[in-house]
């Protein structure tokens, strides 16, 4: 319902009630996946950890676009349990964000009711402690969560929001926290605003700021912000134009660009309206600008709604064809998903093809953007503009049947809604159609209330721009009185002193004048000298700089090109490799030879083995370090899904944070090729079940590789290290490159372990010894 600040700093705040727990909670991993949270739910005990992976599968299902009903429901069923679960364990910051959550999915269902009374129940349990400024913060996000159309009657709902604004102030006078006690003020005159009381609405904000700046309080652009919004529906344009510029001043004074696109966009509706259509497209270029960032982070983002008012100003510049272009390029790179987004979409494409005088598929995006309102029925300024765009669309087809209904369904909202330019363009629209339809009385009386508003409109504007000059001019009268006064002032003392001084001066004066002169010159030629002489040293010094600088840029650009040219190595050695990969698998299918098969598919694996390194060598950041945790995982999964392994082999990974130099990486992972191949391939025979752990760690500057399974093991007596398989000497060949050991135990499977010296450890204790 309310600006841009009012919700931001409600969910803020919010988080205040949660505490230190919660705002963990807040900077966990959004972006997990399904699959991730479903297995991490299995896994976790039934403590607070569980309770957050629980609302996180629920906000996952919540936001899903064009939810539908068993995705609802799971949303649903997901935050209930998480209160149940905050319920057993008594955890009353878990419980409240469930509350919390849960209220949110009811209000956005249109449940009322339910929604209501999640948010009361967190009410009365602050009540029944005592914290006062938590309530104060739950009675406002109460305030600015519930739908505007609560009631059947619009009065009512605004009622409902005055009264939760003014309880969290009154908790903010008891707590004597001036600050946000002035805010929930100001959430009041945001109600004035909606609510069409707009005098109100701007007494109140003038309030408002003195308050603020009585604390000197920093962020005044949201107070700013709504003056400007105040002086636009009351169309007052000079006005707002100067808060809206305040609103973005203030913004980068206090460098708070959180709700930078509202600010914008507010500026560019204000030019526009002022017929200032460059300045317009250049805010409104901003603004659609800012929020296509909101877009590519996946954040909720009012962009269509304001591109359309783009498409519009570069529509009224008769670049219709500039704008159809730009908004098929936005759509296309930027799908529309909430419904509000498609509705914007439609309303551009109606407004761009009615331009280019392609009436039939302007009536159908037209038609679409309607369809769209009556699914959402926000009854709000967008509603107005629809039922507007529609009659206005069909009366200059004179279409004139088809066009009073939409025009009567805009006038009937206009009050509290439209701003004061668009009421005048309706009642001008009104007058068109009974003039038309020979309606003359209607017709008379709604081109009255056009001209009255337009020129009042025309007259204010005017005679405040005659006033500001007016001002302006006295001013500057003054100031140059003042200048002149001065001037004078300054000429009589000048006066007196030269008096005194000609009744003063002597013959000796004029001599030791002479002195001072010839003293004065001489310094003079001193300092010049000794100026010349520091201005070569600066141009030497300078001269040095400027060799020095360009030394380290040309340094730094044989960095950066050697970076590139590693990266490009790796990158070229890991396809070259991948290409020999394809090259044996096409091989494969010339071959019927079970031998030649298996060999080829085992030099694939160690292929594979070496293009999974040299791929993280050029994605890494690191010139020649391998992150041996997330490359062994990799290994693993390669390994899994090559074999089609399913559920039946589990692998174990347990891996300390080890970086590798890339020398010891590729033996390492040709090894762990072969063991882990060997093992899926003999450990356990008839297809049965098993688990292969691996596991690196280091102590003492040695690393030690441990990849072992639970299968039946070897026989007994049979020596491993006497069998002469390539796999085999391949594995203690590579150990013997690493300067390591190699040694096979038999117990409850075979179990591997390589130890080998940290080769980036040798290297520095070599260098500080």
């Amino acid at each position: 319902m309310f600006n841009p600040k009012t919700i931001i700093g409600s969910w803020l705040i919010g988080c205040v009630i949660i505490g230190t727990a919660l705002g963990a909670f807040a900077q966990a991993s959004p972006g997990r996946s399904h699959k991730e949270l479903t297995a991490l739910l299995q896994n976790t005990a039934p403590d607070t950890n569980r309770i957050k992976i629980l609302l996180e599968l629920a906000r996952y299902y919540d936001a899903k676009p064009g939810t539908y009903v068993n995705e609802a429901d799971s949303a649903f069923a997901y935050a209930s349990k998480a209160k149940q679960l905050s319920d057993q364990l008594q955890a009353m910051a878990w419980q409240h964000e469930c509350l919390f959550l849960l209220g949110d999915m009811y209000f956005e269902r249109r449940d009322y009711e339910h929604g209501r009374a999640c948010f009361l129940q967190v009410i009365t349990d602050l009540q029944r402690s005592g914290q006062k400024e938590q309530e104060a913060i739950v009675w406002t996000r109460l305030a600015n969560t519930i739908p505007d159309k609560v009631a059947t009657h619009p009065d009512s709902a605004f009622a409902e929001h005055m009264r939760y604004f003014k309880k969290a102030r009154e908790l903010y006078q008891q707590t004597g926290n001036k600050e946000k006690e002035i805010a929930s003020t100001k959430d009041v005159a945001d109600v004035y605003l909606h609510q069409g009381k707009r005098d109100s609405a701007e007494q109140v904000l003038l309030r408002v700021l003195k308050m603020y700046q009585s604390i000197h309080y920093a962020n005044l652009h949201y107070t700013y912000d709504l003056l400007a919004a105040v002086s636009t529906a009351k169309g007052n344009y000079q006005q707002a134009l100067f808060y809206a510029l305040e609103a973005v001043k203030s913004m980068q004074a206090t460098a708070d660009s959180a709700s930078a696109g509202f600010f914008y966009g507010r500026l560019a509706g204000i030019y526009k309206e002022l017929g200032h259509i460059d300045k317009s497209i250049e805010w409104y270029q901003r603004t659609v600008g800012y929020f296509q960032q909101s877009v590519e982070r996946a954040i909720h983002s009012p962009m269509y709604r304001y591109n359309s008012h783009l498409v519009r100003a570069l529509i009224l510049q008769k670049k219709e064809k500039q704008a159809l272009q730009s908004l098929l390029n936005t759509r296309d790179k930027f799908p529309p998903v909430r419904m509000s987004d498609k509705q914007a979409v439609a309303i551009s494409l109606g407004d761009c093809y009615t331009a280019l005088k392609q009436y039939e598929l302007a009536e159908q995006y037209y038609l679409e953007m309607v369809a769209w309102e009556e699914k959402m029925n926000q009854g709000n300024s967008f509603t107005f503009d629809v039922y507007f765009l529609m009659g206005q669309f069909y009366l200059n087809r004179q279409r004139f049947d088809l066009a009073r209904p939409y025009l009567s369904k805009a006038m009937a909202l206009a009050p509290g809604i439209a701003i004061a330019s668009r009421v005048r363009d309706l009642h001008y629209l009104m007058f068109r159609v009974d003039s038309a339809t020979g309606n003359y009385l209607s017709a008379i009386t709604h081109f009255n209330k056009h001209k009255a508003l337009n020129d009042s409109l025309f007259n204010e504007n005017k005679s405040r721009q005659i006033e500001e000059l007016q001002v302006k001019y006295e001013t500057s009268k003054k100031e140059e009185n003042i200048g002149l006064l001065q001037q004078k002032n300054q000429w009589q003392n000048d006066q007196l002193k030269q008096a005194r001084l000609t009744g003063n001066l002597t013959i000796g004066a004029v001599i030791l004048l002479l002195i001072i002169v010839a003293l004065l010159y001489n310094r003079y030629r001193t300092r010049q000298r000794n100026n010349h002489r520091l201005e070569m040293k600066q141009e030497e010094i300078n001269a040095q700089n400027s060799s020095l600088q360009q030394l380290l840029t040309e340094k730094d650009k044989l960095l950066e090109e050697k970076e590139w040219l590693v990266k490009e190595i790796h990158h070229r050695v890991k396809n070259n490799l991948q290409i020999v990969i394809s090259l044996l698998n096409t091989q494969t299918a010339y071959l019927d030879n079970e031998a030649a098969l298996t060999a080829i598919r085992d030099s694939q694996h160690r292929m594979r083995a070496m293009s999974l390194i040299h791929q993280r060598l050029y994605q890494s950041e690191k010139d020649s370090c391998i992150d041996m945790q997330h490359y062994i995982r990799e290994l693993v999964d390669y390994l899994d899904d090559n074999f089609n392994l399913g559920h039946r082999i589990r692998f174990d990974l347990s891996m300390e944070k080890i970086d590798l130099d890339v020398a010891q990486a590729v033996p390492v992972g040709l090894i762990l090729n072969e063991a882990i191949t060997n093992a899926i391939k003999y450990a356990f025979p008839g297809n049965t079940a098993g688990i292969i752990s691996v596991s690196m760690s280091l102590a003492d500057n040695n690393l030690l590789l441990v990849i072992s399974d639970n299968g039946p093991g070897l026989p007994a007596g049979f020596d491993i290290t006497k069998i002469k398989s390539l796999g085999m000497s391949l594995m203690q060949g590579l150990t013997r490159q690493l300067n390591g050991t190699f040694n096979t135990t038999n117990n409850d499977g075979l179990q591997i372990t390589i130890q080998f010296p940290d080769e980036k450890m040798t290297k520095y204790s070599a260098l500080t010894a």
